[in-house]
């Protein structure tokens, strides 16, 4: 799915040789948004981006693995 925030810019950070990718938007404070299994940024926080990006400059991040993250092949776990 591509879903698209005019007001944010899509951008990406490669860590340890994996490329995450976040979008960034709006001014203020900063508010990082990390999204639960099963989805993405983009899904999880559809409806919340726009309207926290009044107030804050909101980074919301797809973990590796999910939406426009790179997907390496790990053993992914849900352990800290």
């Amino acid at each position: 799915m591509a879903v698209q925030f005019p007001s944010f810019e899509s951008r990406t950070v490669t860590i340890d040789g994996v490329n995450i990718h976040y979008v960034c938007g709006g001014s203020g404070p900063p508010l990082v948004l990390i999204h639960g299994l099963g989805s993405s940024a983009a899904v999880e926080f559809y409806y919340n981006l726009e309207p926290l990006a009044a107030h804050h400059q909101v980074l919301a991040i797809d973990l590796p693995g999910f939406g426009k993250s790179d997907k390496p092949v790990l053993a992914y776990t849900i352990d800290l």
